[in-house]
Formats: structure tokens, sequence, C-alpha cells
């Protein structure tokens, strides 16, 4: 009775902000104490019996924030800011057991620097994908491309892309009671991964230290087992100087050493990327320079947007920089198809007659020939010999390349995201190698990118190296093109758990918070059933979002105004003089070769 009328009077955040607080009114002090540990336990136990089954655990962390205000202050009461970490245990969806584990798949000192940069299928991947992404956005805006819907999928697949399409098992660990931004507190960490350490066989003791430096033996339960951890740069960072410090421990299990490999993170790689592509193509002083980032951000009034630090509005940030970067697709369509309007005919590259009635696979040529032209010439950026600019160069042109280069980058790591495609995130973190090393201040988000390569193509044995790749993407409630990052995952964990610690009163003991938190994905399970028992239908992962097409049409009016791509020699943004055409146009490949040397000569024997 109560469900039902809260599904008519209330808002959906409403309904789950009351449905806690019934449960919490419900449910006596003793039995919900029970509850929730039975329901974090439970979880558990899942672990265990998945582990006993061979699979596969992968685990992320995050700092665990949050402010207690007490409603009566004391000289000795006063708010307390709470900085803890909690993390999670996640289920690889693909099992690699049969691939031999016993040695790494090659020798970093001789490893190739080519191996860094995208190989000739690699990039026939990258170009194939952004047809599709590009095909999409035309689709969205060209009326005469309809008859494209039988040849541009919806989805890209990939060879786990039915594995990737399935629910994810997310485990909450207990939250632990560390500092990430103390060093002091860094031990703590590579316990989060860990309930509780089996104890190691007893052994011969090495000589002149008796019962110490025990060799990890078959009979060792924690024998060859590896848990690739991952989380933003400090996590990273202080996970190894924790297991720098822990070196010299007597046992496997002290040294920690089944907590690795450590991996990036792509959801705040991307914002890296985005906040990278703002340091790029935004600056204050352009604010009446039609067709750049600053001038659209004014002119459509985005006050949350803020390019000085995008990760405090991501969602804001990212959604003006794309909608920019496709009204620049669109308007470089019109110049390619020589359309005046969007529903003008294309005078050049003409459709075959009849277009809409001709066979899928006549359609699938159109599309491959013409729209792999299109790719050539505004992303790849070859230029065929009638096309050579005579004379100075066009930096409203070049201004204009940049951004459909940046934002197509930044729209194919959102859609192998969404895929789920570790094979695409490889070769997306091969082109973000070349691109972070471009700019000598983001050259430590390059050796993130370099480190990760040398592990998934040298390093790693061949299974950990296939977990590792195949790893990066959690599917939160199941369906195709439905993943997101494992980054963005703990977000929204952290998030879910501190929504229910916040409604515990003055009860926020590290203790309960422990246990709520460990509890957090049981108790959001046990209210998507009871919605569903209910008939409710469940909420979004994905947040909803209005539509920007009328805005974005409006930006392509502008665009073609300024009409950028028809070359004007010297034609310059004032505040964006002599600007190359492509960010890696700034890559000085002797030194980024003479970098890749260096450390590679860093990494151990």
């Amino acid at each position: 009775y109560v469900t039902q009328k809260l599904r008519c009077k209330v808002s959906s955040k409403l309904y789950s902000i009351v449905l806690i607080a019934v449960f919490n009114f419900i449910v006596l002090d003793q039995q919900k104490d029970m509850l929730l540990k039975l329901l974090g336990g439970h979880f558990s136990d899942v672990v265990v019996k998945k582990v006993k089954d061979e699979k596969v655990f992968r685990g992320t962390g995050d700092n665990w924030d949050l402010k207690i205000l007490k409603g009566h202050m004391r000289k000795e009461i006063q708010n307390e800011d709470l900085h803890l970490f909690a993390s999670n245990l996640i289920e690889n969806r693909v099992s690699f057991n049969h691939l031999p584990n016993d040695k790494p798949k090659g020798d970093i000192k001789q490893f190739p620097r080519k191996n860094f940069s995208l190989n000739v299928n690699e990039m026939r991947r990258y170009v194939d994908c952004a047809k599709t992404l590009v095909g999409r956005i035309v689709m969205e805006f060209l009326p005469k491309f309809k008859f494209l819907k039988a040849v541009v999928p919806d989805h890209i697949s990939h060879e786990y892309s039915e594995q990737m399409s399935q629910k994810s098992t997310i485990v909450s660990l207990p939250i632990i009671n560390a500092n990430e931004a103390k060093y002091e507190d860094s031990g703590k960490l590579d316990k989060a991964p860990v309930t509780e350490n089996p104890p190691v066989p007893q052994g011969p003791a090495a000589p002149g230290q008796t019962d110490a430096h025990r060799h990890d033996t078959v009979h060792d339960p924690m024998h060859e087992m590896k848990i690739a951890f991952s989380g933003d740069q400090l996590t990273r960072v202080r996970f190894a100087g924790a297991k720098d410090l822990l070196a010299g421990s007597h046992t496997p299990s002290d040294r920690f050493e089944h907590c690795s490999p450590f991996k990036p993170v792509m959801w705040h790689t991307r914002a890296s990327l985005l906040q990278y592509s703002y340091s790029f193509l935004h600056k204050p002083d352009s604010v009446d320079q039609v067709g750049t980032l600053k001038y659209f951000r004014e002119k459509y009034n985005r006050k949350n947007v803020t390019p000085s630090k995008v990760i405090d509005t991501f969602e804001g940030s990212e959604e003006l920089f794309l909608s920019v970067a496709r009204a620049y697709i669109i308007a470089a369509v019109l110049d390619f198809f020589g359309m005046s309007n969007l529903e003008d005919e294309p005078t050049l590259h003409p459709f075959p007659e009849n277009i809409a009635h001709k066979t899928i696979s006549d359609k699938k040529q159109y599309f491959d020939d013409v729209f792999g032209k299109f790719i050539d010439k505004f992303l790849l950026q070859k230029v065929d010999a009638d096309d050579l600019d005579d004379g100075d160069d066009d930096y409203v042109k070049n201004y204009a390349l940049s951004f459909i280069f940046l934002g197509v980058l930044i729209m194919q790591m959102r859609d192998t995201g969404a895929e789920g495609d570790g094979q695409r995130n490889l070769i997306n973190q091969k082109l973000l190698l070349s691109v972070f090393k471009a700019m000598g201040s983001y050259s430590k988000y390059a050796i993130e990118m370099f480190v990760s390569i040398a592990q998934i193509e040298c390093l790693l044995t061949p299974r950990l190296s296939e977990e590792f790749k195949w790893g990066f993407f959690v599917n939160w409630r199941g369906g195709i093109g439905h993943n997101i990052e494992d980054d963005l995952a703990q977000e929204i964990s952290n998030r879910l758990s501190k929504r229910i610690v916040q409604r515990m009163g003055p009860n926020k003991t590290l203790a309960s918070i422990s246990k709520v938190c460990k509890a957090s994905t049981g108790v959001h399970l046990v209210l998507n059933q009871f919605d569903s028992s209910m008939g409710i239908h469940p909420k979004s992962v994905q947040h909803t979002t209005r539509d920007s097409t009328k805005d974005e049409k409006e930006m392509i009016a502008d665009i073609v105004q300024l009409n950028p791509f028809n070359y004007v020699a010297g034609r310059q943004h004032d505040s964006f003089p002599e600007f190359k055409k492509s960010p890696l146009k700034y890559l000085n490949i002797v030194q980024f070769h003479q970098w890749l040397d260096k450390h590679k000569a860093e990494f151990p024997n």
C-alpha cells in the first residue's frame, strides 16, 4: 500500500529516500544490524564460491570522503571529516584459464618501439569504428542519409560481445580507515582486496633466517593468485609505495605479491583527455571568435562547464565539447558532399541512382568507399595532390581539424567503454600515448598508457595479459552496450553507500560504516527486487539528458557561415595563432623514441 501511494505521489528520487526511511522504521535495530551482516556476508560467500569455481576477480578502489555535521556543537563535539578507502571486487566475465601462465610474453628490453604505436590492422579497426560513429551522427542530422540505417550498426561488435553483455558480479569490500592522501596510511591500502590471508603451509626456512622468507609453493592457497587492482593515479601510487614498503616481509602473502598488476582506469583517463582538449582548444580571450570553444560556451550559457578543471563538472564539460565536435563533423560533411544545408542533396560524391532501394551490399559499398574518403580527409588528414594548399597554413581550418580529431577520440573511448571492447581499448591507449606525450605537461598520463601497453603486449603472461586487457569495464545491469568503466562503477558504488550512511543518524562509527558499505551492494539489489515485484520500472544507470539537437543545429549554422574547410591562406583565430591541424603535429618523433627507450630501460629484468 505504501509503495503504491509513493509511486503515485512522489518523484523516483524521493521515492527511494522514503523507501529507505520506511525500511529503517519497520526493521528493528537488532534485526537491521543482523540483516546488514547477512547481506555483507552473503556476497563474501559469493566470492568464495566463484573462486572455487575458478572464476577470476579484479579489484578497484577509491577514496571515500564524508563530512559529518553535528546538530549540537560543543567544544569537544565538532563536525568531522571522514577520509576512508572503499574498494570493490569485480568478476572477470571472460575466462582465460586455458592460456599459459608460466612466463611473460616477451622481454621488454627487446620489445620493439613500434609496438607502442598503431599497426596497420589497428589503424584499420580505428578507422572502421570512426566511420560508424560519423555515420550515426550524419543520420541524426541529414535526412537524405537515412538509407544508411541498414549498414550503420547500433553496436560495434567484438569477439566477446556476448560475455560483455552479461551482468557483472560486483562485491563491496569492508571500508578501510586509511586516507590515501597520507603516505603513512598506504600500508593499509594493500589490504583492501583481501578479507583474510590463509596460513601459508610450513616449509624449509631460508638460510640464516629461521622460518622466514618462505617461497610460494604449489600448496599455498595463494599460489599463482593475481588480483589486478585499478584506481586513479593517487591510488595506484599509494599501492605501489605500500608494496615497496612490504618488500622485505617474510612470505608472499605478507608482501602482497598477489596484488598485481596495477592498472590505469579509463574514466579518469577520459577525463584527462577532456582536460587536455580544453587546455588545447579553449582560451578565455577567444570569446568573440566564432567557432572557438569559448565562443560556444558563452553563447549557449553553459555555466555547468569548468574549463580549468573539467572533473568538477565532467558531464556538462563533456556535453559541450562533444556538441561542438559533432557540429564541426556535420559542417565537414556538408563541405565534403557539396551541400548548402542539412536538407540538401549531395552534389559531390552523389548517391547511386535509387540508392534507397538498393541491396544492403550496395549501400555498404557506397558507405565504405565514400565515408572512408571522408575519414581519410578530415580525421587522418591525408591530402591528395589536387587538394594541396599553396602558401601559408589556414589556422582556422587547422583548429577545426584538431577539434574533429579530439572529438572522435573521445567518442571512441565512450563507445569502447559501452561495448566493453578490450582490443579497441588497447588501440585507444596507443593513440592516447602519442597524444599525451605531444604535450609535455601531460607526460604523467603518457607514462600510464606506456606501462599499460607494455603490460598487455610484453610484461605479463599470456593469461594475465588477456585478463588485464578485457578487465577495464563492468556491466551494472546487463545488456549489450551497457558497460561502464571500472572506476566509474566504483564512484557509483561509493555514492550508493554514502546515501545509506547519511541516513544512519548519529551512529556513524567506523564499524557501522564498514558494515553498511560491505552490505551496500545487497541493499541496492534488495531495493531493486522490491521495485520489480511492485512493477516499478528500474531507473537507468545512464543519466537522463535533455536533447541538445537544437543547440547543435545553431552551432552548425555558425560554423557553416565561418566556412572553416574552405582554404584561406593565413587565416587564424586571434587567440590561436599558428595552430597545427592535429595534436600529433606537436610530437617530436626523435624525442618520443628516446623517451620510449629510457622508460623501457627502467623496467627491472
